[in-house]
């Protein structure tokens, strides 16, 4: 069955919240929790509890968030980096503690050092609607970002990343 939601940043009251709430909209696509200034001991956005206060917000609201569309910060995973499986790991958690609330889908990207890098933002689609491209033909003498060029295996495979312990999300739901 086809879930139809809306993106909503906040799970508070808001003009887009009450015409979804109008045309029927049950789902909400929702970014982190901002959570205190974390540091040692502290909360994390991808902690168990901050998730479920914002999970609660968004119910009470009358809403049931089912995508987180935010990141933890990954550049170093990314680029194969000093700190790049504590990163992982980061993720590794975020996903466990989703599981754990019946958050079904995370909203994941792997482009590095931009989020999303598009080359044009005005082509015409399918329909004659306007889409975004990429086309990497565009920027290839283009320089490196400021951090450089990423590293690869001749593979093709990013270096930076343990296969084997991602994998493990393959076997099912936590």
């Amino acid at each position: 069955m086809i879930k139809i939601a809306e993106a909503l940043w906040s799970s508070g009251p808001s003009r887009t919240s009450r015409l979804c709430s109008q045309a029927g909209v049950e789902y909400v696509v929702g970014g982190l929790p901002v959570v205190e200034a974390s540091g040692p001991g502290g909360e994390e956005p991808w902690d168990f509890l901050p998730l479920l206060r914002l999970q609660e917000d968004y119910r009470a609201s009358g809403f049931e968030l089912i995508v987180i569309e935010a990141r933890p910060p990954l550049n170093k995973a990314k680029r194969g980096s000093a700190g790049r499986d504590d990163e992982i790991e980061t993720v590794c958690r975020l996903l466990e503690n989703m599981g754990k609330l019946h958050i079904p889908v995370w909203c994941y990207e792997w482009m590095t050092d931009f989020n999303w890098v598009r080359t044009a933002t005005a082509v015409r689609g399918r329909g004659g609607s306007l889409v975004s491209e990429f086309d990497a033909s565009k920027l290839a003498g283009a320089p490196p970002s400021q951090l450089g060029p990423s590293a690869r295996k001749s593979s093709g495979r990013r270096s930076n990343i343990s296969y084997a312990r991602l994998s493990r999300w393959r076997s099912g739901p936590v």
